[in-house]
């Protein structure tokens, strides 16, 4: 019984120190991304392609079971649809930023159902975008009707409410 109490607190005290909340940001030097965890995710700062021997990149999303895991949040604003798994990042603005995603599931049996398609290998995907001073983006993996792409929107404030998602104007990546 013991054990079992001790193990409860270590994990507690374990989970506390991945607790995450507001970050201040320099607006007129940075910008704040939330990255949907479905797939594994990179960055590739300063680049308008990914490298296939990701000595630059920057993983931000591991997929798999990463997903289960907390969330680290900066204290970004709340979006209409926001996925249920996601980290947000600090991001330096003014410069290109490449996200490169690929999903893959370890076995042809086990697959995204995505409306009446079945989704087990997407990417790699790459976009770039060049993020704005002091906006928020959010990025993640859109699976519809079978088809795979990267979705990409800077997050517009409002009033009063969730922050309504906008589309960014990105161009495709390729391997450089």
């Amino acid at each position: 019984m013991k054990l079992h109490y001790i193990a409860g607190v270590v994990c507690s005290f374990l989970l506390a120190g991945c607790a995450s909340g507001p970050v201040k940001i320099d607006p007129t030097k940075e910008a704040r991304i939330r990255v949907g965890l479905l797939g594994k995710i990179n960055f590739h700062p300063n680049k308008s392609c990914y490298a296939e021997d990701k000595m630059d990149a920057v993983n931000v999303a591991l997929g798999g079971f990463s997903m289960l895991g907390p969330k680290k949040r900066i204290g970004m604003p709340e979006s209409e649809d926001m996925p249920n798994s996601y980290h947000e990042y600090v991001i330096e603005a003014g410069q290109p930023l490449t996200i490169e995603i690929v999903y893959a599931q370890p076995h042809a049996h086990a697959t995204y159902r995505a409306g009446s398609y079945n989704v087990s290998k997407c990417g790699p995907l790459g976009a770039t975008f060049t993020p704005q001073p002091g906006r928020d983006y959010d990025t993640f993996l859109r699976i519809e009707n079978g088809m795979c792409s990267i979705a990409l929107r800077e997050l517009a404030p409002v009033q009063s409410g969730p922050s309504k998602p906008m589309p960014v104007k990105s161009a495709s990546a390729r391997p450089c």
